[in-house]
């Protein structure tokens, strides 16, 4: 499955790709950024067909100094 993230008016973001699931059905996928994912609201999760598995909100919380 591919992670991707999504929001209005900006392309989305592939994050990466989940290849191998646990025994309960779980996986993970890590990607560090340097730019602000303000712009995201939505965490979409697809087959490899590229159909909509899950689709979840987002929010996005900057770092405080």
């Amino acid at each position: 499955v591919e992670v991707w993230l999504e929001g209005e008016g900006v392309p989305a973001e592939r994050i990466g790709r989940v290849d191998v699931l646990d025994t309960d059905g779980g996986g993970g996928v890590t990607r560090w950024f340097v730019e602000s994912l303000q712009p995201f609201d939505a965490v979409v999760i697809r087959d490899s067909d590229g159909k909509t598995l899950l689709h979840g909100g987002l929010t996005v919380y900057e770092p405080t100094p």
